[in-house]
């Protein structure tokens, strides 16, 4: 503030001297700052607006109010799509399961998919190329009409839960460690005279 008093000071006998020039020329300055902050005004008011119009298109099209609602909506999507996807064996799978298997290359499976039931049989055949891979026989079959169907859609029929067998072992660390889901179910197998009973079925809805 003080520069400015000095300079006015120094320049009064000029301004003084053409007072109307002077005026003519303050008031084109404060014109053209008028002008210049009129439009930055408006430049920003036309930015909020159009935020304002994305957020709303925003809402409108994810049904969500924020961000994390959003998300939370997409990650439940794509659990559903997930779980409506037909199941099959990643190679990546394929591999983790392997040196569980192949420790006991020779053992007897039979894997069993559900008539009718796409996602069964697809997964069955899965299941099959992996464990012939391993190195063991398999029976391939289909059952209809089964009573205690496994949640996951994957059932693990073992004699005696408690009390595994060494192939049950090696079945049930290999379909963990490849983090495909499955129950264990105790009390039956499918056959008599195989180490390893698999049920396929559709998954049941949670």
């Amino acid at each position: 503030m003080q520069q400015i008093l000095e300079y006015i000071q120094k320049e009064w006998a000029v301004i003084s001297g053409a007072p109307i020039t002077f005026l003519v020329l303050a008031v084109m300055m404060f014109g053209v700052a008028f002008w210049f902050f009129r439009e930055r005004l408006s430049s920003a008011k036309d930015l909020i607006k159009l935020r304002d119009q994305k957020i709303s298109d925003y809402e409108k099209k994810t049904g969500a109010s924020s961000p994390d609602e959003a998300k939370a909506r997409m990650d439940a999507l794509e659990a559903r799509i997930d779980d409506l996807s037909p199941r099959t064996i990643s190679a990546a799978q394929r591999q983790t399961m392997m040196p569980y298997l192949g420790a006991y290359s020779g053992s007897k499976i039979e894997i069993a998919a559900e008539g009718g039931v796409n996602e069964a049989t697809l997964l069955s055949h899965s299941l099959l190329s992996v464990f012939s891979n391993a190195g063991w026989q398999v029976i391939n079959s289909m059952v209809m009409g089964v009573g205690n169907r496994p949640i996951s859609g994957v059932g693990l029929l073992v004699l005696d839960a408690a009390n595994l067998s060494d192939e049950e072992q090696s079945v049930v660390s290999a379909l963990g460690e490849a983090a495909i889901e499955f129950d264990l179910q105790s009390g039956s197998r499918l056959r008599e005279g195989v180490d390893v009973s698999l049920l396929l079925t559709h998954r049941l809805p949670l």
